[in-house]
């Protein structure tokens, strides 16, 4: 669902950059919709001005800090 609305943005025009707790995933991802890739959560949240976040329950939630 998160590729979808990334590639989503990056098609009306917005710049997006993503993360991934397997960064192999979002490495891969971003060489196929053209985007950035941040190194960790924070980066990620320090450059941009809105985050939204794709995660599958409260477990992978409380994982990401």
């Amino acid at each position: 669902m998160g590729q979808h609305m990334a590639r989503s943005l990056i098609k009306a025009g917005h710049t997006v950059t993503v993360w991934n707790r397997s960064s192999e995933k979002a490495v891969d991802f971003a060489k196929k919709a053209g985007c950035a890739v941040a190194d960790t959560p924070a980066q990620l949240m320090a450059s941009s001005e809105v985050v939204v976040t794709m995660l599958a329950d409260d477990s992978a939630s409380e994982q990401v800090h």
